[in-house]
């Protein structure tokens, strides 16, 4: 009975495997018919995506080459009005261009007309001003030099009269007024010298002096009711000033500023001064 039992619940058993195997393999089936259906709606999904890209980028091409045939023919049209409208105004422009040359070449011509006349007006009168100023100027020059011989030749008539060569300034020795001053390094000379006398004074740097010397030269003549006076006078003049220290003398510096001559050189060994 024991091993009808265990027989009969082994075959059950083995029913129940073989129910649930086939249950299996159905279910099997299933899910591979439906991966199959759900990649084949995966494919008609891309292709019908496919499509509408296509479609959609067909349809945009024909709107883009129907806006651009609309563009370029509204294009063509704004070229063929601007450029019928600028030839117009360039008409208008050249026509009003060329009257205000023939407006602007009438009133030049009557200018110049008038300038013509008025410089010829001009030259007269100041042809005529100018003779009359030239014969007063010369009438005024001719009284300025008898009265300036007048005055000059009263003023030699009462020149003081010395009565030896030391009172007479002409027989001094004269002062250039030079200032000698030692810098430390070098030696500085300043003399104040009109720029007219410059080219009459010049200054020697040796060794162990200094040297400023000048010489000028005058000559004046003067006539009055017949006498005739003349004058030559020549002058010379020198200042020396003694170096306790030798100098380079190829280190001398002048400069001339605001009427002032100023001569600078270095003591030997004392490098280069500016």
């Amino acid at each position: 009975m024991a091993q009808e039992s265990y027989k009969k619940t082994a075959e059950e058993r083995a029913r129940h495997e073989a129910g649930m195997r086939q249950q299996k393999s159905q279910l099997q089936e299933k899910q591979n018919a439906y991966s199959e259906q759900e990649q084949s709606f995966e494919v008609r999904k891309q292709q019908e995506a496919q499509k509408s890209v296509q479609a959609f980028d067909t349809h945009m091409d024909e709107m883009y080459r129907a806006q651009k045939s609309e563009v370029d023919t509204q294009k063509k049209q704004h070229n063929l009005m601007t450029a019928e409208e600028h030839k117009k105004f360039e008409d208008h422009r050249k026509g009003q261009r060329e009257f205000y040359d023939q407006e602007i070449k009438k009133e030049g011509d009557q200018f110049k007309d008038h300038v013509v006349n008025r410089r010829g007006e001009f030259d007269v009168e100041f042809n005529k001003n100018e003779l009359n100023y030239q014969l007063v100027l010369a009438e005024q020059k001719q009284k300025y030099e008898e009265h300036f011989e007048k005055e000059k030749y009263k003023h030699l008539d009462g020149v003081k009269r010395f009565e030896t060569p030391k009172q007479d300034p002409f027989y001094r020795v004269q002062d250039l007024g030079a200032q000698f001053e030692d810098k430390g390094s070098h030696y500085e000379v300043r003399l104040q010298i009109p720029e007219h006398e410059l080219r009459n004074f010049k200054v020697h740097v040796k060794d162990d002096k200094i040297t400023v010397s000048g010489a000028r030269r005058h000559e004046e003549e003067l006539k009055y009711e017949g006498e005739k006076l003349s004058t030559n006078n020549y002058q010379t003049i020198k200042q020396e000033f003694a170096l306790s220290n030798p100098v380079d003398q190829d280190n001398v510096h002048k400069e001339y500023k605001d009427g002032t001559l100023f001569v600078s050189a270095n003591k030997k060994g004392f490098g280069i001064f500016k």
